[in-house]
C-alpha cells in the first residue's frame, strides 16, 4: 500500500489501528516468553510507529489543520 496517496486524517488513523494492534499483541502473557532480542525489536517497531503518527499530526498541525 502506498501511504504517500492517503489523506493524512487517514494516515494517522491507520497507524493508530495498527499500534493499538500490536500493543494488544505486547500485553498478552507469551509476550514475556519471547526472547530478549524479539521483545526490544518489538517494542522498537511500537515506538518507531508512536513516533511517525506524533510526526504526521505534527505537521497536520503546522499547516493549522488541528482543531482542538
Amino acid at each position: 500500500m502506498n501511504t504517500k496517496s492517503l489523506d493524512p486524517v487517514d494516515l494517522i488513523n491507520m497507524k493508530l489501528e495498527q499500534l493499538t494492534a500490536l500493543l494488544n499483541v505486547g500485553m498478552c502473557e507469551d509476550f514475556t516468553t519471547y526472547s530478549d532480542k524479539i521483545q526490544i525489536g518489538y517494542l522498537w517497531a511500537c515506538s518507531s510507529l508512536a513516533d511517525e503518527i506524533k510526526t504526521t499530526f505534527q505537521h497536520l498541525d503546522n499547516q493549522g489543520k488541528v482543531r482542538a
